[in-house]
């Protein structure tokens, strides 16, 4: 005999069904039995104390516990999924006071959401070449300042003026770009007007 079968009779409490049928038939858990049955026996009401308001009740508990713990399920997700949008946001990691200029080529010119990147090869004071990631703003507005996806490729030289990395990191920010054909290219990352590149 399977679960969906079993029937209480006229002198049986709808739950003690429910759970009989649980144990012995190992249907699942008893909401989802309990569910069944009151599907199935809601013609055939009991007149015990308990009987179908009981189960009623029992199934509008686990409704309840169910919407609860989805929204709390949801409401956790939420807050895992957007640490790292806010922690992504943040602008700790640049040095706002003051503005840097290099000279170098592009090594990889990155045209992607939340921000386009400029990787540029540039050397240092003791002429070892340094690669330095500098971000840009969104593609959507680069669009709107006249940028293009092949604005920049590799191995075009180029000067940036950018606001650098803290701790001497090999990182900066709000870029404005002098191509070598005189072009000039802003990003305006809340960065304020452009600055002329030294050139």
């Amino acid at each position: 005999m399977s679960c969906l079968k079993a029937r209480p009779t006229k002198h049986e409490s709808f739950s003690a069904i429910c759970l009989a049928a649980e144990v012995e038939f190992g249907c699942g858990s008893p909401r989802a039995v309990c569910t069944i049955r009151s599907q199935q026996v809601s013609s055939t009401r009991s007149t015990t104390a308990g009987g179908v308001h009981g189960l009623d009740s029992m199934v509008g508990r686990y409704r309840m516990k169910g919407r609860l713990i989805t929204f709390f399920a949801l409401a956790a997700g939420l807050l895992i999924f957007s640490g790292p949008v806010v922690a992504h946001h943040g602008s700790q990691g640049y040095d706002f006071s003051k503005r840097i200029t290099l000279k170098g080529t592009v090594a990889r010119f990155v045209w992607a959401n939340p921000h386009c990147q400029i990787y540029l090869d540039a050397k240092n004071d003791k002429g070892n070449v340094v690669n330095w990631a500098v971000e840009l703003n969104n593609p959507g507005n680069l669009v709107r300042l006249g940028w293009t996806h092949v604005a920049l490729k590799g191995g075009d030289e180029v000067t940036l003026v950018f606001n650098p990395g803290r701790e001497g990191k090999p990182v900066g920010i709000c870029a404005d770009v002098l191509l070598s054909d005189g072009r000039k290219l802003h990003s305006t990352q809340g960065c304020g007007a452009p600055e002329e590149p030294e050139g």
